[in-house]
Order: C-alpha cells, then sequence, then structure tokens
C-alpha cells in the first residue's frame, strides 16, 4: 500500500517535470522565433551557424582539435534544430546572408570597405 502512494508521488512529479519541460521548450521556440524574426537575429545566428564549421569534417590528427570542431559541430547542430518549424527564417536568413557577402565582396574589389 505504501508502495503504491510512493509511485503515485513519483508519477505526479515526473508529470509536473515534463509539463515544465514542455512549457519550457515552447518558451524557447517563441523566443527563437522572435529573435530569427529581425534581421539582426537572423545575421547573428547565420554568423554563429558561419563559425560553428558544420560544412567542414571534424577530423583531426590532434585529439584536442577534434574535440574543439566536435563541439563547435554540435552547437551548430543544436541552432540549426531551432529552425525546425519556421524554415522560412532560415532560407531567408541563408539569402540575406549570402546577399551581405556580395556585397561586401563587391566593396572590397572596389575599395570601398569604409
Amino acid at each position: 500500500m505504501a508502495l503504491d502512494v510512493e509511485q503515485q508521488l513519483m508519477d505526479g512529479h515526473e508529470q509536473r517535470l515534463a509539463a515544465a519541460a514542455q512549457k519550457l521548450a515552447a518558451r524557447d521556440r517563441l523566443d527563437f522565433k522572435a529573435v530569427a524574426g529581425t534581421a539582426e537575429g537572423r545575421r547573428f545566428l547565420a554568423r554563429l551557424l558561419l563559425v560553428c564549421e558544420t560544412g567542414l569534417a571534424a577530423f583531426s590528427p590532434d585529439a584536442l582539435e577534434m574535440a574543439r570542431r566536435c563541439g563547435k559541430h554540435e552547437v551548430g547542430r543544436f541552432v540549426d534544430g531551432l529552425f525546425g518549424d519556421c524554415n522560412h527564417l532560415k532560407v531567408q536568413m541563408l539569402s540575406e546572408a549570402a546577399a551581405d557577402a556580395e556585397i561586401l565582396e563587391w566593396e572590397i574589389e572596389n575599395g570601398r570597405n569604409d
């Protein structure tokens, strides 16, 4: 009998934890959409993903360097996963970043990078 009560208490605690985790996840999604919904936020996210170098191999003969690269990749995959159901913001971010890169390249070629 005491075991049943204890199990019910544990089940209730687990349910409260699961509900709290769902609330936090929903808030995180809203926060991410707010950040990715601004030009400044998209520029930051594009730069962060660039620094994470997820398109490059993580292998290195140096174990510490490889661990560093794997860590960067993990952050990049986490950020990329945050786009989830708002892929249109990712497409917008990438097209804005490409346009910025073209402008910067033109300015450098023409000596105009004030």
